[in-house]
């Protein structure tokens, strides 16, 4: 009960830390409680009944009085609709192996049932709903969204803008009907729209005022956060807006958004679409907490300044926020010295992990931020501050050495950086989509060779482990159309350019030049090749048609996981053998001391 009322959720096993959960139970409510308000005619209200009232009519009249307006223009876009076979497996009920499976597997301080036991107590709560998107990945906007920004950069005759809009409170100003339209344009059945409905007209809602739960009202507007299907629904609504924003661009009613002349008429149609889609779906753009961004530099001042004037919108540059810094702030923001050992390596992996992670999947970090955060986090393990250095035996590559080698498990953050950047190589190398071909358009030459230098912050990373990638990649030939006949790997292990050690050989012939209605048929020129290889040409792997695939030949299901990425860095032998001595040392040590306090103990007796 202690480590629920903490909101802990990093903790996922372990001590009964009574002291730590007081002291976060402690500092909860001493900043969550409140001692007064000021009402809407600016009176200051301060006795208990009177803020709860205030507090309950507040939220009552938030989530209620739905007033939204149907804007049909909204959905006269472009998109994607769900198949009959996608549309009859969201009616599907679901089985009881399925439900079971779904129950338990939530969390076990999680999803109170009606007598106010979490799902660990209660077993069973019901039946979920689950809509499964499939090859979506947060990496792949975050990629995508540094190269805009890079591109931001460029110095252009007319000057570069961007808006980031920020929803206000997205969740809980969405309504129900805009919802509703939405599922049907993008082809859900009525059924699963009434379904959906029914799950959202059972909400009830009661405020916590001082930690009592105060009123009970039921809602028509807004989606629970923390619900696992909230976050699909906002994603599908805002998809709305995307679209109709992409809309105006290809119609032509907004071209370059500020310019010499200024082309104030761009703005008025997205200030018009923003408009439109707040009355149709009650979500609100905040003019205070969006942002105007300008690249370029052409615009004058005065400018500029008329232009955040007319969107109400605050100008500003990229911050250039430093992820070492905010691990540091979080580390010294944890009372590590109320925690076990064991508790705060369960803090490093599980929350301190997440910090860096989305940074290190695009960018290559340098060695110097590698070493303070991890300077950081040796202090915090040892001492329980992240500022207090503590005078330890083991290094701390030995410290984050696997369990059956006697380290902690700790992935280094150097190895992470290295994965997660070849993973995003073998996305780009392997993958058709749209965001993989633009940045394939930008980092590789026509015949196929990394460019020498382009302006991106993605780049150096991806050229450094590139080669990698590839020592690791295998092509299957399906119709020769995007692999290389010299350079590609898809004869054995290596490239038949890698087997002759030449570099001159044509770099614009394909695979698909030589085949013939599913067979090989090779030139003069190829076959003097293939021999001068030693290649037997029986021995030749039959092209299969379709599109050449990709395999990654460090993995049993030949797809690239991150496991098997780690494996193929290289480990230091002496660094494991050192750390095989110290174990051996420190063993020593410890039998040494057990037998000095048997000999002190026998000699007294």
């Amino acid at each position: 009960m202690l480590k629920q009322k903490s909101r802990n959720k990093w903790l996922v096993e372990g001590a009964g830390n009574t002291n730590f959960f007081h002291n976060s139970i402690r500092m909860r409510r001493s900043s969550n409680t409140i001692s007064e308000l000021v009402d809407a005619n600016g009176v200051t209200v301060t006795y208990c009944d009177q803020i709860r009232d205030l507090m309950v009519g507040y939220y009552e009249a938030k989530f209620n009085g739905d007033d939204a307006v149907p804007v049909d223009s909204l959905f006269d876009i472009e998109h994607d609709s769900l198949s009959d076979e996608e549309r009859n497996r969201t009616d599907h009920f679901p089985t009881v192996e399925e439900i079971h499976v779904v129950v338990f597997g939530l969390d076990a301080d999680s999803a109170p049932g009606p007598d106010g036991f979490a799902s660990f107590f209660i077993g069973i709560a019901g039946r979920s709903l689950r809509m499964i998107w499939k090859g979506i990945n947060i990496h792949e906007n975050i990629s995508l969204a540094s190269y805009i920004v890079n591109e931001m950069k460029i110095k252009r005759k007319d000057d570069n803008v961007g808006l980031k809009l920020d929803i206000t409170q997205a969740f809980d100003t969405v309504r129900w009907p805009f919802v509703m339209e939405v599922f049907r344009r993008y082809g859900f059945s009525d059924d699963w729209c009434n379904w959906i409905l029914q799950i959202l007209k059972s909400s009830r809602i009661s405020v916590l005022v001082n930690g009592s739960p105060e009123g009970f009202f039921s809602v028509d507007r807004g989606l629970r956060q923390g619900d696992p299907l909230s976050p699909l629904i906002v994603v599908l609504t805002e998809d709305v807006l995307s679209r109709n924003i992409m809309k105006l661009f290809r119609e032509g009613s907004m071209t370059t958004m500020a310019t010499i002349k200024g082309n104030m008429k761009s703005l008025r149609n997205l200030m018009a679409l923003l408009s439109s889609y707040q009355k149709a779906s009650g979500q609100t753009v905040s003019r205070k907490k969006s942002k105007l961004y300008y690249g370029g530099c052409s615009l004058r001042r005065r400018r500029r300044a008329t232009i955040s004037e007319f969107l109400g919108m605050n100008s500003t540059s990229f911050p250039d926020s430093n992820v070492v810094e905010k691990i540091k702030e979080q580390l010294a923001g944890w009372k590590g010295r109320m925690l076990s050992f064991q508790d705060r390596v369960m803090l490093v992996k599980s929350v301190i992990a997440s910090y860096f992670i989305h940074n290190m999947v695009v960018y290559k970090w340098p060695t110097k931020f590698i070493h303070q955060c991890e300077v950081a986090i040796c202090n915090f393990l040892l001492s329980g501050d992240s500022k207090v250095s503590k005078s330890f035996v083991v290094a701390y590559d030995k410290v984050c050495s696997l369990y059956s080698e006697g380290g902690l498990g700790i992935t280094q953050m150097r190895v992470m950086n290295k994965v997660m950047l070849m993973k995003l190589c073998w996305k780009i190398c392997t993958s058709q989509k749209v965001w993989v071909r633009f940045l394939s358009a930008k980092f590789f030459s026509r015949n196929g060779l990394l460019v020498g230098y382009t302006k991106s912050s993605i780049f150096p990373g991806f050229r450094l482990f590139y080669a990698d990638v590839e020592l690791n990649t295998r092509v299957l030939i399906g119709d020769g159309r995007f692999t290389f006949l010299y350079f590609g790997s898809w004869w054995g292990d290596t490239s038949i350019a890698d087997i002759l050690g030449l570099n001159d050989l044509d770099r614009q012939v394909r695979a698909i030049d030589m085949i013939l209605n599913g067979e090989w048929e090779f030139t003069d020129q190829a076959l003097n090749t293939f021999l001068a290889a030693g290649i037997v040409l029986d021995d030749l792997p039959v092209p299969m048609g379709g599109v050449d695939c990709k395999v990654w030949k460090s993995d049993i299901k030949a797809q690239f996981s991150v496991i098997s990425a780690k494996d193929l860095i290289p480990r230091d032998i002496l660094s494991l053998m050192v750390l095989l001595c110290y174990g051996v040392l420190l063993f020593i040590l410890l039998l040494l001391k057990e037998i000095e306090k048997k000999t002190w103990s026998l000699c007294n007796s």
